[in-house]
């Protein structure tokens, strides 16, 4: 039982983590949607669904915050907790 348990609360964090750097994603995307070509959103969004690594949204993440801050839009942080 407390194997159980303790497999679900690991289970829900993970869930919540992922949850949270989803949402910061399309937070930066729709922060620096206008300024992007609807080519460049579509782009964005097929390199977000193909992430197989940290690196990988590591990557796509700094690159919407350069466009961001390349325009003076403000960005939020991405805090874990």
């Amino acid at each position: 039982m407390t194997f159980l348990l303790m497999f679900s609360i690991i289970q829900a964090n993970q869930l919540a983590y992922i949850n949270r750097a989803v949402t910061h994603f399309n937070v930066l995307l729709r922060i620096a949607g206008p300024v992007l070509a609807e080519n460049q959103r579509i782009q964005y969004q097929s390199q977000f669904a193909q992430i197989s690594s940290d690196d990988d949204y590591a990557r796509i993440i700094t690159e919407l915050t350069e466009v961001c801050h390349a325009k003076n839009l403000r960005t939020p942080e991405f805090v874990v907790w």
